[in-house]
């Protein structure tokens, strides 16, 4: 008798999160005015993403922002196995090239995940150099 093996399928499922095309979209939009947002201001701007999620893009320095996205109204779960699963946020951090006119990725969070993403974020936004908040990020996170 043979044992039949499962063959991997392809993930059904389609996150309701924006993805990093989507993230420059709201980033540069923001960076020409933020027309197409429902609330702005010089340093933020909130748009909402269809379905059920809010994005706030955030000016942390010239030239460099922060995109945010997570739900409006919370979290339903159904299952234990969606609690486990659960993505609170989706945020990237990008950079504008004036000279070039491009975009440039510093992180997301989908490939170094939100401790880390808070971590950078909080280091461009105090310390105001880069150089000085990649020497910050790199430290282990018990520090405080």
């Amino acid at each position: 008798m043979s044992v039949a093996v499962e063959q991997a399928r392809p993930r059904t499922e389609v996150s309701g999160y924006p993805n990093y095309a989507q993230a420059k979209f709201y980033a540069n939009n923001f960076r020409r005015g933020a027309r197409k947002a429902y609330v702005h201001t010089k340093a933020y701007a909130y748009y909402t993403h269809p379905g059920y999620l809010k994005v706030l893009v955030t000016r942390l320095l010239p030239n460099f922002y922060s995109v945010v996205a997570y739900p409006m109204d919370g979290f339903h779960f159904a299952t234990l196995h969606e609690v486990l699963n659960l993505e609170a946020f989706r945020g990237w951090l990008l950079t504008y090239d004036t000279r070039h006119h491009k975009w440039y990725l510093i992180l997301s969070t989908s490939t170094a995940g939100s401790q880390r993403f808070k971590r950078v974020r909080q280091a461009i936004r105090s310390s105001r150099t880069l150089s000085r908040a990649s020497q910050t990020y790199l430290a282990p996170i018990s520090q405080p």
